[in-house]
């Protein structure tokens, strides 16, 4: 079984799956997705393992199973003894996997986990990064969880595993902005759950509202201003969703910051196995009005959450 491991250490070793030998990447077997999902020893871990099974059943995708080993460790522990214990925790992990049927192949980095799955999906081009959500601790506040920067890390969708059960997914809420590619947004929740009911939510809010409010605008006049904001909205995600072929999909419209509007769908939607689809932090502006609502899903929801 421990065949079935690949140690990768500061360089490829004979037999790892870094390049081929013509020195192009490796990319899973032809035709198939590659999903990487790390694991450890917390249950946050198995969940987001149990996750990245289901997906990669459903298309029939190439497994990699990732596991970061302190750099550390061998000090403690003596070299060989902590590549035995990498190599044997994993090889009971593989084999379950591998006796559902799945294509699957573990790796132990040396490194960080953020530094270990950032490395691998590099190497694999993979299409989609599972992660289990653990609980908040303080300094996460300031750096960020780890699925969080692993998030940041790369570009490819990244699946946040919190849910202790591990159902098929009834619904996917994808969150779209005015500027958002919402096929893209489509095609990974799709990779991730393709026979879930799949609607769009989009939150609309007027930034000078406060202001209006204190120089006397009456109650009437900002109900007509939220619902030109409405209708402009609308057409405009309307248009982008028609010339993106997703217009058979439901577009949800809710006033009020994305933070509050994402966090009251989270609460209401809670009992249905819920997805939220959400876009990471691509510009100041994002950062500023709907990242926040990324960082308060990851830290205080209880949904799962992938991040495109």
């Amino acid at each position: 079984m421990a065949s079935n491991i690949v140690l990768r250490q500061e360089h490829a070793l004979p037999g790892s799956d870094r390049s081929t030998r013509s020195g192009r990447r490796h990319r899973g077997h032809e035709g198939r997705k590659s999903i990487v999902v790390g694991l450890d020893s917390s249950v946050f871990a198995h969940r987001a393992l149990c996750r990245a099974v289901d997906v990669a059943r459903a298309h029939d995708a190439h497994l990699h199973i990732v596991h970061a080993r302190p750099r550390a460790l061998p000090r403690f522990l003596g070299r060989e003894r902590a590549h035995t214990l990498s190599r044997n925790a994993l090889a009971r992990v593989t084999e379950e996997v591998r006796a559902k049927g799945l294509s699957v192949r573990a790796h132990v980095v040396m490194g960080s986990t953020v530094a270990a799955v950032r490395k691998k999906v590099g190497d694999l081009r993979a299409d989609l990064v599972v992660v289990g959500a653990g609980e908040r601790r303080l300094l996460d506040a300031v750096t960020g969880s780890t699925a969080e920067r692993i998030a940041s890390a790369t570009q490819r969708p990244v699946l946040v595993a919190r849910r202790a059960e591990s159902r098929p997914y009834r619904q996917i809420l994808v969150a779209v902005g005015l500027h958002s590619n919402p096929q893209r947004l489509h095609a990974a929740a799709m990779l991730v759950a393709p026979s879930a009911e799949l609607c769009f939510l989009h939150a609309y809010d007027d930034p000078y509202e406060g202001v209006l409010i204190l120089h006397g605008m009456n109650g009437a006049s900002l109900q007509r201003r939220r619902k030109e904001l409405r209708r402009e909205a609308s057409a405009a995600l309307t248009r982008s969703m028609a010339e993106s072929g997703l217009e058979g999909h439901e577009l949800l419209l809710r006033n009020g910051m994305a933070c509050n509007v994402i966090e009251r769908e989270e609460r209401e939607r809670q009992a249905n196995d819920t997805l939220f689809v959400l876009e990471r932090e691509r510009s100041v502006v994002d950062r500023l009005v709907f990242g926040t609502a990324c960082r308060w899903l990851l830290s205080q929801g209880e949904s799962d959450v992938l991040l495109v």
